[in-house]
């Protein structure tokens, strides 16, 4: 039984991730590698507007429970490592946002999942 939900709420999670995923890239796309601005600051925005996109997400699909502190609190290092990780690829490395977004996204999904859990941020 704690299998089938396990998988059932990474299901969902992954549900989310992909449709957040998809808006990050193409957003991360557009505004760094076509209007030029530089990869912290155009990654900022696009991450803030995914981090109130995704609690609400979730919380419509019921997977996490409402607490909104809980979730900011949590979200701020990956938030950060996305920015950090963005930075170093298109402006210090050269790749493009469209090629680094989707590596650096898909790599801290996985270990935000795990940390959602191990702090129950994802209902029982």
């Amino acid at each position: 039984m704690l299998h089938k939900k396990l998988t059932y709420d990474f299901g969902k999670f992954l549900y989310v991730g992909a449709v957040w995923t998809i808006i990050n890239i193409f957003f991360m796309w557009i505004i760094i590698d076509i209007w030029g601005m530089p990869g912290w600051l155009g990654s900022s925005f696009v991450v803030i507007a995914s981090f109130l996109g995704r609690y609400y997400h979730y919380l419509r699909i019921g997977l996490i429970h409402d607490h909104f502190m809980k979730y900011t609190y949590t979200n701020i290092g990956f938030s950060l490592a996305t920015i950090a990780l963005m930075s170093l690829a298109v402006d210090i490395l050269g790749f493009s946002a469209k090629l680094s977004s989707p590596i650096i996204i898909g790599g801290l999904f996985l270990l935000k999942f795990i940390t959602f859990k191990k702090i129950k941020l994802i209902k029982d």
